[in-house]
C-alpha cells in the first residue's frame, strides 16, 4: 500500500520534469545569442563539424573530453568529464525514455562536462526548458545532419575501452583551450575593429605600387637625363666601347671649355673673367672695365700717345740715319719675335709648332697639342703639366 502512492508520485514528478523540457529536431536555429563560430575539433584540432550554443553556459569556455554517444540504455555508463552525445529524433527512443529524460539524467549524475544533441534527419535540434538548474549546464547542437550521422557512426565503430577525444572552440581558435584570458571573436576588442584581410592587402598592393612607381621615376629620369647631356654620362657600350663613367663625362665637359686655336693667328682675347687670371690679368682686366666706362678720355689719350709715339719714332729714325745704325736694330727685333713664335713648341711631344695646326691654350697661357694635353687632363690631373 505504501509503495502505490510513492510510485504514483515520483512518476508524477517525472512526467513534470518531462513536460518542463522539450528537445526535438528543426531545421532553424534556435540556440543562443553568439557572436563567434563554435568547433568540434579531433585531438588533432581538426574540424568535425559546427555547432551552436543552446544554453548561456555553453558561450563561456572551452571544453577538452571524450565525445560518448549516448542513448536510453547507456546513459548510467558515462563517465566523469566526458561529453554526451545524445539524439533529438523521437525515433532513437522506442520506449518511454526520451532524450529529455536522458540529459536530465546525466546531468543529475553531475559527471559530463557537456551534451551534444545532433539529428539524422534536420540541421539543428530545439531545446527549450524552465529548468533553471539545467539552463546552467553546457548544451550545444549540431549544424550539419551529414556530419552529425557521420560522427554517430565513428562512435559506434569504436571498440570497447577506446575513447573518442574532442575539443569545444569557440570562434574557430584551435588553441585557445580553457584559457580564460583567451580573446574570442564574441568579445569586443578593446582597441577597436581590426581590419580584413581585403583591407591590408589593399594597404600593401598600394604601397608596392608608390614604391615601384618611384623607381621607374628615377630610372627614366636617368636616362633622359643621360640622352640630353651624352658628355657627362657618355654613351653605352657601342662597338666593344666601354661605357664612360660620369667623372670622366664631366672633365670632357670642362675641358670643352678650353678654347682650341690656330697657331700663327691672333688669339681671341680672353674673357673677362678675374677668378680664372692671374694678377697682371686682373689687373689689365680692370683697366679694360675702367676704359670702357670712360670712351671719350680713353679715345683722347690713345691719339696723344700715338702722335707721341710717331714724333718719337721720327726722332728715333732721324738719328739712326745719322749714325746708320736705326734700321739694322729694327729688323734685328722683327726677327728675334718671328724666330721666338716659330720657336714654340709642345712641351709633351716636343715637336715644334706648325702654321694653321690646332694648339690647345690652357689658362695658364701654356700651349700644347690637343691630342698631347687632353689625356693627360683627363687622366691624370686636371692642372697644367708644367706646374
Amino acid at each position: 500500500m505504501v509503495g502505490g502512492p510513492t510510485r504514483r508520485l515520483a512518476c508524477a514528478l517525472f512526467a513534470t520534469v518531462a513536460a518542463a523540457t522539450t528537445i526535438e529536431p528543426t531545421n532553424s536555429s534556435a540556440g543562443v545569442e553568439y557572436g563567434g563560430i563554435i568547433t568540434l575539433q579531433d585531438h588533432n584540432r581538426l574540424n568535425i563539424t559546427t555547432l551552436v550554443p543552446l544554453t548561456p553556459e555553453a558561450t563561456e569556455k572551452d571544453l577538452d573530453g571524450a565525445l560518448f554517444y549516448t542513448t536510453d540504455s547507456n546513459y548510467n555508463n558515462i563517465s566523469q568529464s566526458q561529453i554526451a552525445y545524445i539524439s533529438c529524433e523521437e525515433s532513437a527512443y522506442p520506449g518511454n525514455i526520451h532524450a529529455d529524460n536522458v540529459l536530465s539524467n546525466i546531468y543529475n549524475t553531475g559527471k559530463p562536462s557537456a551534451a551534444i544533441l545532433y539529428s539524422t534527419s534536420t540541421s539543428y535540434c530545439n531545446y527549450t526548458s524552465d529548468d533553471v538548474q539545467l539552463n546552467q549546464f553546457a548544451i550545444y547542437s549540431t549544424t550539419n545532419m551529414g556530419e552529425a550521422s557521420s560522427q554517430k557512426d565513428n562512435l559506434t565503430a569504436l571498440t570497447a575501452g577506446v575513447m573518442f577525444l574532442v575539443h569545444v572552440a569557440r570562434s574557430g581558435q584551435n588553441n585557445s583551450g580553457n584559457d580564460p584570458n583567451s580573446q574570442t571573436q564574441g568579445q569586443p576588442n578593446p582597441l577597436g575593429p581590426s581590419p580584413s584581410t581585403a583591407v591590408a592587402m589593399i594597404i600593401l598592393y598600394s604601397i608596392t605600387g608608390v614604391i615601384t612607381a618611384l623607381f621607374l621615376v628615377i630610372i627614366v629620369t636617368g636616362a633622359v637625363r643621360a640622352h640630353r647631356h651624352p658628355d657627362r654620362y657618355g654613351p653605352r657600350d657601342v662597338m666593344g666601347r666601354p661605357r664612360q663613367s660620369r667623372a670622366r663625362g664631366l672633365g670632357m665637359a670642362i675641358l670643352d671649355t678650353i678654347p682650341i686655336v690656330k697657331f700663327g693667328e691672333r688669339e681671341q682675347p680672353k674673357p673677362t673673367d678675374v677668378e680664372l687670371g692671374s694678377t697682371s690679368e686682373a689687373r689689365d682686366v680692370n683697366a679694360a672695365n675702367t676704359d670702357t666706362t670712360a670712351p671719350t678720355t680713353t679715345s683722347a689719350t690713345t691719339e696723344e700717345t700715338q702722335r707721341e709715339m710717331t714724333r718719337e719714332a721720327g726722332a728715333d729714325h732721324a738719328e739712326g740715319l745719322d749714325s746708320g745704325i736705326a734700321p739694322a736694330a729694327g729688323a734685328a727685333v722683327a726677327t728675334a719675335n718671328t724666330s721666338a713664335e716659330e720657336g714654340l713648341g709642345c712641351s709633351i711631344c716636343t715637336d715644334d709648332f706648325e702654321k694653321g695646326q690646332d694648339i690647345r691654350v690652357l689658362p695658364c697661357n701654356h700651349k700644347f697639342h690637343p691630342e698631347c694635353v687632353d689625356p693627360w687632363l683627363l687622366n691624370v690631373s686636371g692642372t697644367c703639366p708644367l706646374w
